[in-house]
């Protein structure tokens, strides 16, 4: 039986800046379902009580980040880690979302 892998798992965050964004601007829906999923599955294993948080890196530009947060926003994390070097980018995301931003 063939094992199915996690499209999560594929998610690595940067390591390097602003110059990596290229590969990746946009998530796709892939991810960002498999984000919700492996995080369904933290707070059902951790229970009520433990706060989540989600490092979103140096992964996208904006608008991606903006996706990926709304996407998420109903779990009710802790905050969401975002590392990008335009503070009205960060001031737009912070605006937009329900869940703290840290950056």
């Amino acid at each position: 039986m063939a094992m199915l892998k996690n499209p999560a798992s594929k998610y690595r965050p940067f390591r390097f800046g602003p110059e990596s964004f290229s590969e990746r601007t946009w998530p796709d829906r892939k991810i960002t379902r498999a984000l919700r999923d492996q995080l369904l599955a933290f707070r059902e294993g951790a229970g009520p009580d433990i706060e989540i948080l989600l490092d979103l890196n140096f992964n996208y530009r904006t608008e991606g980040y903006l996706s990926v947060t709304r996407a998420l926003d109903d779990l009710g994390l802790g905050w969401y880690e975002i590392d990008i070097y335009d503070p009205d980018a960060l001031a737009l995301i912070r605006r937009s979302v329900r869940t703290p931003i840290a950056s």
